[in-house]
Protein backbone atom coordinates (compact mmCIF):
# COMPACT_ATOMS: atom_id res chain seq x y z
CA UNK A 1 0.00 0.00 0.00
CA UNK A 2 1.32 3.44 -0.92
CA UNK A 3 2.00 5.63 2.12
CA UNK A 4 1.18 9.35 2.36
CA UNK A 5 4.88 10.20 2.12
CA UNK A 6 5.29 8.12 -1.04
CA UNK A 7 2.28 9.85 -2.59
CA UNK A 8 3.76 13.24 -1.73
CA UNK A 9 7.14 12.27 -3.16
CA UNK A 10 5.47 11.04 -6.36
CA UNK A 11 3.50 14.28 -6.69
CA UNK A 12 6.67 16.32 -6.14
CA UNK A 13 8.47 14.33 -8.81
CA UNK A 14 5.63 14.72 -11.31
CA UNK A 15 5.49 18.47 -10.62
CA UNK A 16 9.21 18.83 -11.26
CA UNK A 17 9.01 16.91 -14.53
CA UNK A 18 5.97 18.94 -15.64
CA UNK A 19 7.78 22.21 -14.88
CA UNK A 20 11.02 21.31 -16.66
CA UNK A 21 9.42 19.72 -19.71
CA UNK A 22 6.89 22.55 -19.74
CA UNK A 23 9.73 25.04 -20.06
CA UNK A 24 11.17 22.96 -22.91
CA UNK A 25 7.85 22.87 -24.79
CA UNK A 26 7.35 26.56 -24.10
CA UNK A 27 10.70 27.27 -25.75
CA UNK A 28 9.71 25.16 -28.75
CA UNK A 29 6.38 26.98 -29.09
CA UNK A 30 8.02 30.40 -28.92
CA UNK A 31 10.33 29.47 -31.80
CA UNK A 32 7.57 28.02 -33.95
CA UNK A 33 4.98 30.78 -33.36
CA UNK A 34 6.07 33.86 -35.28
CA UNK A 35 3.90 36.37 -33.38
CA UNK A 36 3.17 34.80 -29.96
CA UNK A 37 1.59 37.90 -28.38
CA UNK A 38 0.23 37.17 -24.90
CA UNK A 39 1.30 33.54 -25.28
CA UNK A 40 4.79 34.81 -24.63
CA UNK A 41 3.87 35.75 -21.04
CA UNK A 42 1.08 33.68 -19.50
CA UNK A 43 2.46 30.13 -19.94
CA UNK A 44 5.84 31.34 -18.68
CA UNK A 45 4.27 32.82 -15.55
CA UNK A 46 2.21 29.66 -15.03
CA UNK A 47 5.33 27.47 -15.18
CA UNK A 48 7.12 29.71 -12.68
CA UNK A 49 4.07 29.49 -10.40
CA UNK A 50 4.16 25.68 -10.64
CA UNK A 51 7.87 25.76 -9.80
CA UNK A 52 7.05 27.85 -6.73
CA UNK A 53 4.40 25.33 -5.68
CA UNK A 54 6.89 22.50 -6.09
CA UNK A 55 9.43 24.32 -3.92
CA UNK A 56 6.85 24.82 -1.18
CA UNK A 57 5.86 21.13 -1.27
CA UNK A 58 9.33 19.56 -1.25
CA UNK A 59 9.80 19.72 2.54
CA UNK A 60 12.66 22.18 2.99
CA UNK A 61 14.68 22.59 6.17
CA UNK A 62 15.23 26.09 7.59
CA UNK A 63 18.70 26.16 6.00
CA UNK A 64 17.23 25.23 2.64
CA UNK A 65 14.56 27.93 3.01
CA UNK A 66 17.33 30.42 3.76
CA UNK A 67 19.06 29.42 0.53
CA UNK A 68 15.79 29.65 -1.43
CA UNK A 69 15.00 33.12 -0.06
CA UNK A 70 18.54 34.30 -0.81
CA UNK A 71 18.32 33.03 -4.37
CA UNK A 72 14.94 34.70 -4.73
CA UNK A 73 16.19 38.10 -3.54
CA UNK A 74 19.26 37.98 -5.80
CA UNK A 75 17.17 36.86 -8.79
CA UNK A 76 14.61 39.63 -8.22
CA UNK A 77 17.28 42.34 -7.92
CA UNK A 78 19.09 40.99 -10.98
CA UNK A 79 15.83 40.89 -12.94
CA UNK A 80 15.10 44.53 -12.12
CA UNK A 81 18.62 45.65 -13.05
CA UNK A 82 19.15 43.55 -16.19
CA UNK A 83 15.53 43.37 -17.44
CA UNK A 84 16.22 39.66 -18.00
CA UNK A 85 13.42 37.54 -16.55
CA UNK A 86 15.30 34.34 -17.32
CA UNK A 87 17.24 34.80 -14.08
CA UNK A 88 13.98 34.24 -12.15
CA UNK A 89 13.35 30.94 -13.94
CA UNK A 90 16.96 29.90 -13.38
CA UNK A 91 16.69 30.54 -9.62
CA UNK A 92 13.41 28.60 -9.42
CA UNK A 93 14.90 25.64 -11.31
CA UNK A 94 17.92 25.55 -8.99
CA UNK A 95 15.63 25.56 -5.95
CA UNK A 96 13.46 22.72 -7.35
CA UNK A 97 16.30 20.21 -7.11
CA UNK A 98 15.38 18.46 -3.87
CA UNK A 99 15.03 14.67 -4.26
CA UNK A 100 15.35 14.82 -8.04
CA UNK A 101 15.94 11.48 -9.76
CA UNK A 102 18.32 12.54 -12.49
CA UNK A 103 18.13 9.42 -14.65
CA UNK A 104 14.33 9.57 -14.88
CA UNK A 105 14.54 13.28 -15.74
CA UNK A 106 17.09 12.64 -18.50
CA UNK A 107 15.05 9.79 -19.99
CA UNK A 108 11.90 11.92 -20.15
CA UNK A 109 13.74 14.96 -21.48
CA UNK A 110 15.47 12.83 -24.12
CA UNK A 111 12.10 11.52 -25.35
CA UNK A 112 10.36 14.92 -25.32
CA UNK A 113 13.31 16.62 -27.00
CA UNK A 114 13.42 14.13 -29.88
CA UNK A 115 9.68 14.36 -30.56
CA UNK A 116 9.63 18.15 -30.16
CA UNK A 117 12.38 18.51 -32.77
CA UNK A 118 10.19 16.91 -35.46
CA UNK A 119 7.97 20.02 -36.00
CA UNK A 120 11.08 22.11 -36.68
CA UNK A 121 11.70 20.06 -39.84
CA UNK A 122 8.16 19.03 -40.84
CA UNK A 123 6.28 22.34 -40.44
CA UNK A 124 8.54 24.41 -42.74
CA UNK A 125 8.14 21.90 -45.59
CA UNK A 126 4.35 21.97 -45.41
CA UNK A 127 4.33 25.76 -45.38
CA UNK A 128 3.11 26.36 -41.83
CA UNK A 129 6.19 28.30 -40.70
CA UNK A 130 9.08 29.95 -42.61
CA UNK A 131 11.74 27.58 -43.93
CA UNK A 132 15.23 28.90 -43.25
CA UNK A 133 17.09 27.57 -46.28
CA UNK A 134 20.38 29.06 -47.45
CA UNK A 135 20.15 32.02 -45.07
CA UNK A 136 23.40 33.96 -44.69
CA UNK A 137 24.32 33.89 -40.99
CA UNK A 138 27.84 34.57 -39.77
CA UNK A 139 29.03 35.30 -43.28
CA UNK A 140 28.05 31.93 -44.74
CA UNK A 141 24.80 30.42 -46.09
CA UNK A 142 23.24 28.06 -43.58
CA UNK A 143 20.04 25.99 -43.48
CA UNK A 144 18.29 25.56 -40.14
CA UNK A 145 14.70 24.66 -41.15
CA UNK A 146 12.21 25.89 -38.52
CA UNK A 147 14.70 26.85 -35.81
CA UNK A 148 15.12 30.60 -35.37
CA UNK A 149 18.92 30.39 -35.64
CA UNK A 150 21.43 27.73 -36.80
CA UNK A 151 22.96 27.67 -33.32
CA UNK A 152 19.53 26.84 -31.91
CA UNK A 153 19.39 23.77 -34.16
CA UNK A 154 22.92 22.95 -33.04
CA UNK A 155 22.02 23.25 -29.37
CA UNK A 156 18.99 20.97 -29.82
CA UNK A 157 21.05 18.23 -31.50
CA UNK A 158 23.88 18.64 -28.99
CA UNK A 159 21.51 18.17 -26.03
CA UNK A 160 20.03 15.05 -27.64
CA UNK A 161 23.56 13.67 -28.01
CA UNK A 162 24.38 14.62 -24.41
CA UNK A 163 21.38 12.70 -23.10
CA UNK A 164 22.19 9.79 -25.40
CA UNK A 165 25.68 9.83 -23.94
CA UNK A 166 24.36 9.98 -20.37
CA UNK A 167 22.02 7.02 -20.86
CA UNK A 168 24.59 4.89 -22.72
CA UNK A 169 27.73 5.94 -20.85
CA UNK A 170 30.08 3.00 -20.29
CA UNK A 171 28.08 0.82 -22.69
CA UNK A 172 28.90 2.47 -26.01
CA UNK A 173 29.05 0.20 -29.06
CA UNK A 174 30.11 0.93 -32.61
CA UNK A 175 26.59 2.05 -33.57
CA UNK A 176 26.58 4.68 -30.78
CA UNK A 177 29.75 6.22 -32.18
CA UNK A 178 28.43 6.03 -35.75
CA UNK A 179 25.07 7.53 -34.74
CA UNK A 180 26.53 10.52 -32.91
CA UNK A 181 29.09 11.10 -35.66
CA UNK A 182 26.21 11.06 -38.15
CA UNK A 183 24.48 13.80 -36.16
CA UNK A 184 27.66 15.87 -36.35
CA UNK A 185 27.56 15.54 -40.15
CA UNK A 186 23.86 16.42 -40.10
CA UNK A 187 24.71 19.63 -38.26
CA UNK A 188 27.72 20.52 -40.36
CA UNK A 189 26.08 20.22 -43.78
CA UNK A 190 22.99 22.43 -43.26
CA UNK A 191 23.34 24.50 -40.06
CA UNK A 192 27.14 24.48 -39.74
CA UNK A 193 26.80 24.98 -35.98
CA UNK A 194 30.47 24.54 -35.21
CA UNK A 195 30.39 24.97 -31.43
CA UNK A 196 27.81 22.20 -31.01
CA UNK A 197 29.66 19.95 -33.46
CA UNK A 198 32.88 20.29 -31.49
CA UNK A 199 31.16 19.59 -28.18
CA UNK A 200 29.59 16.38 -29.59
CA UNK A 201 32.98 15.26 -30.92
CA UNK A 202 34.40 16.07 -27.49
CA UNK A 203 31.82 13.75 -25.91
CA UNK A 204 32.91 10.90 -28.19
CA UNK A 205 36.59 11.56 -27.46
CA UNK A 206 36.01 11.60 -23.70
CA UNK A 207 33.97 8.38 -23.84
CA UNK A 208 36.86 6.70 -25.65
CA UNK A 209 39.32 8.17 -23.13
CA UNK A 210 37.22 6.84 -20.24
CA UNK A 211 37.26 3.33 -21.70
CA UNK A 212 41.05 3.50 -22.01
CA UNK A 213 41.38 4.56 -18.36
CA UNK A 214 39.20 1.65 -17.26
CA UNK A 215 41.28 -0.86 -19.22
CA UNK A 216 44.52 0.28 -17.60
CA UNK A 217 42.84 0.26 -14.15
CA UNK A 218 43.11 3.99 -13.55
CA UNK A 219 40.57 5.93 -11.50
CA UNK A 220 38.02 7.16 -13.98
CA UNK A 221 36.20 9.35 -11.45
CA UNK A 222 39.38 11.36 -10.80
CA UNK A 223 39.95 11.78 -14.54
CA UNK A 224 36.35 12.88 -15.02
CA UNK A 225 36.60 15.36 -12.16
CA UNK A 226 39.83 16.87 -13.50
CA UNK A 227 38.37 17.13 -17.00
CA UNK A 228 35.21 18.82 -15.72
CA UNK A 229 37.21 21.15 -13.46
CA UNK A 230 39.40 22.18 -16.43
CA UNK A 231 36.34 22.94 -18.57
CA UNK A 232 34.85 24.91 -15.66
CA UNK A 233 38.06 26.90 -15.15
CA UNK A 234 38.27 27.66 -18.85
CA UNK A 235 34.68 28.87 -19.00
CA UNK A 236 35.22 31.12 -15.95
CA UNK A 237 38.48 32.71 -17.11
CA UNK A 238 37.52 33.32 -20.74
CA UNK A 239 35.53 36.55 -20.10
CA UNK A 240 38.46 38.08 -18.21
CA UNK A 241 40.88 36.97 -20.91
CA UNK A 242 38.53 38.47 -23.49
CA UNK A 243 38.77 41.92 -21.93
CA UNK A 244 42.54 41.72 -21.46
CA UNK A 245 43.07 40.32 -24.96
CA UNK A 246 41.04 43.08 -26.59
CA UNK A 247 42.99 45.72 -24.67
CA UNK A 248 46.30 44.21 -25.82
CA UNK A 249 45.74 43.28 -29.49
CA UNK A 250 44.50 45.08 -32.56
CA UNK A 251 41.14 44.62 -34.26
CA UNK A 252 42.86 42.98 -37.21
CA UNK A 253 44.08 40.07 -35.07
CA UNK A 254 40.67 39.70 -33.43
CA UNK A 255 38.92 39.63 -36.81
CA UNK A 256 41.15 36.74 -37.86
CA UNK A 257 40.05 34.80 -34.78
CA UNK A 258 36.50 34.47 -36.17
CA UNK A 259 33.80 33.60 -33.63
CA UNK A 260 36.15 33.78 -30.65
CA UNK A 261 37.31 37.26 -31.67
CA UNK A 262 33.73 38.49 -32.03
CA UNK A 263 32.81 37.14 -28.59
CA UNK A 264 35.89 38.81 -27.10
CA UNK A 265 34.82 42.09 -28.67
CA UNK A 266 31.23 41.83 -27.43
CA UNK A 267 32.42 41.17 -23.88
CA UNK A 268 34.88 44.06 -23.96
CA UNK A 269 32.28 46.37 -25.49
CA UNK A 270 29.71 45.53 -22.80
CA UNK A 271 32.20 46.15 -19.99
CA UNK A 272 33.20 49.47 -21.56
CA UNK A 273 29.56 50.55 -21.80
CA UNK A 274 28.22 49.27 -18.47
CA UNK A 275 31.14 48.32 -16.23
CA UNK A 276 30.77 45.84 -13.37
CA UNK A 277 27.60 45.96 -11.28
CA UNK A 278 26.39 44.00 -8.28
CA UNK A 279 23.08 42.96 -9.79
CA UNK A 280 23.56 43.44 -13.51
CA UNK A 281 22.92 45.93 -16.26
CA UNK A 282 20.55 45.76 -19.24
CA UNK A 283 21.67 45.70 -22.86
CA UNK A 284 21.66 49.06 -24.61
CA UNK A 285 18.78 49.08 -27.09
CA UNK A 286 19.90 48.88 -30.70
CA UNK A 287 23.57 48.29 -29.91
CA UNK A 288 25.64 45.21 -30.75
CA UNK A 289 26.73 43.99 -27.33
CA UNK A 290 25.18 40.56 -26.81
CA UNK A 291 27.16 38.40 -24.35
CA UNK A 292 27.59 34.90 -25.75
CA UNK A 293 29.98 33.38 -23.22
CA UNK A 294 28.30 31.85 -20.18
CA UNK A 295 30.17 33.52 -17.33
CA UNK A 296 30.43 36.83 -19.21
CA UNK A 297 26.65 36.76 -19.40
CA UNK A 298 26.33 35.72 -15.75
CA UNK A 299 28.75 38.30 -14.31
CA UNK A 300 28.20 41.32 -16.55
CA UNK A 301 24.55 41.11 -17.62
CA UNK A 302 23.14 39.51 -14.44
CA UNK A 303 25.59 40.93 -11.94
CA UNK A 304 28.60 40.02 -9.82
CA UNK A 305 26.43 38.49 -7.08
CA UNK A 306 24.63 36.14 -9.46
CA UNK A 307 27.92 35.22 -11.16
CA UNK A 308 29.56 34.49 -7.80
CA UNK A 309 26.63 32.27 -6.76
CA UNK A 310 26.92 30.34 -10.05
CA UNK A 311 30.63 29.79 -9.43
CA UNK A 312 30.03 28.54 -5.88
CA UNK A 313 27.25 26.19 -7.04
CA UNK A 314 29.50 24.93 -9.85
CA UNK A 315 32.32 24.10 -7.42
CA UNK A 316 29.88 22.39 -5.04
CA UNK A 317 28.42 20.36 -7.92
CA UNK A 318 31.83 19.14 -9.14
CA UNK A 319 32.85 18.28 -5.57
CA UNK A 320 29.55 16.50 -4.89
CA UNK A 321 29.76 14.46 -8.11
CA UNK A 322 33.33 13.42 -7.25
CA UNK A 323 32.40 12.36 -3.70
CA UNK A 324 29.48 10.35 -5.00
CA UNK A 325 31.66 8.87 -7.80
CA UNK A 326 28.87 9.86 -10.18
CA UNK A 327 30.51 9.90 -13.60
CA UNK A 328 27.28 10.61 -15.46
CA UNK A 329 26.56 13.68 -13.33
CA UNK A 330 30.09 14.88 -14.10
CA UNK A 331 29.61 14.40 -17.83
CA UNK A 332 26.51 16.63 -17.76
CA UNK A 333 28.53 19.30 -15.98
CA UNK A 334 31.35 18.83 -18.48
CA UNK A 335 29.01 19.54 -21.40
CA UNK A 336 27.52 22.54 -19.60
CA UNK A 337 30.88 24.21 -19.01
CA UNK A 338 32.39 23.24 -22.37
CA UNK A 339 29.43 24.62 -24.31
CA UNK A 340 29.41 27.60 -21.95
CA UNK A 341 32.80 28.74 -23.21
CA UNK A 342 31.07 30.06 -26.33
CA UNK A 343 27.31 30.07 -25.56
CA UNK A 344 25.06 31.08 -22.67
CA UNK A 345 21.41 30.25 -23.46
CA UNK A 346 21.61 26.72 -22.08
CA UNK A 347 21.57 28.06 -18.51
CA UNK A 348 17.94 29.08 -19.12
CA UNK A 349 15.49 26.24 -18.26
CA UNK A 350 13.53 26.84 -21.49
CA UNK A 351 16.54 25.36 -23.29
CA UNK A 352 17.83 22.73 -20.85
CA UNK A 353 17.45 21.38 -17.32
CA UNK A 354 21.03 22.36 -16.38
CA UNK A 355 20.04 24.70 -13.48
CA UNK A 356 18.67 21.69 -11.59
CA UNK A 357 22.16 20.18 -11.55
CA UNK A 358 23.42 23.05 -9.41
CA UNK A 359 20.71 22.60 -6.79
CA UNK A 360 21.46 18.90 -6.24
CA UNK A 361 24.47 19.38 -3.89
CA UNK A 362 22.54 21.99 -1.90
CA UNK A 363 19.39 19.92 -1.32
CA UNK A 364 20.53 16.29 -1.46
CA UNK A 365 22.56 16.34 1.73
CA UNK A 366 21.27 12.89 2.68
CA UNK A 367 23.56 11.44 0.01
CA UNK A 368 26.65 13.12 1.44
CA UNK A 369 29.09 10.89 3.35
CA UNK A 370 28.77 11.07 7.12
CA UNK A 371 31.44 12.68 9.26
CA UNK A 372 34.38 10.64 10.48
CA UNK A 373 32.95 10.47 14.01
CA UNK A 374 29.59 9.16 12.72
CA UNK A 375 31.32 6.56 10.56
CA UNK A 376 33.26 5.26 13.54
CA UNK A 377 30.08 5.18 15.60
Amino acid sequence: MITTKEKKDLLNEILLLVVLEGFLLYGVAMELIEYPGLLFTYPYLFLMLLAGVRICMQGNSWKEWLFILSMGVVALLSYKASHDRAVLAIALAVCCAKNVRLEKLVKLDFTVRIFSSIPYIVLPFIGVIPNHIEVVVGGRPRTFFGWYHPNSMGKCVMLICMEWWYLRHGRFRWYDYVGMTGLVVLLDVPANSRTSERVILGMLFVEILGNIFKRINKSVSIAWTVLTAVSFGSAVTLPGLAVLFYESYSNIILERMGNIGSRFYLTWNFVQSHGLTLFGSAYTSGSDEYLDMLFANAFFLRGIVFGAILIVLSVLSIRYAYREKDERYLLLLFVFFTYGMMECEHLNPIYAFFPVLFGIPVFDQKNQPNTEVEEKG
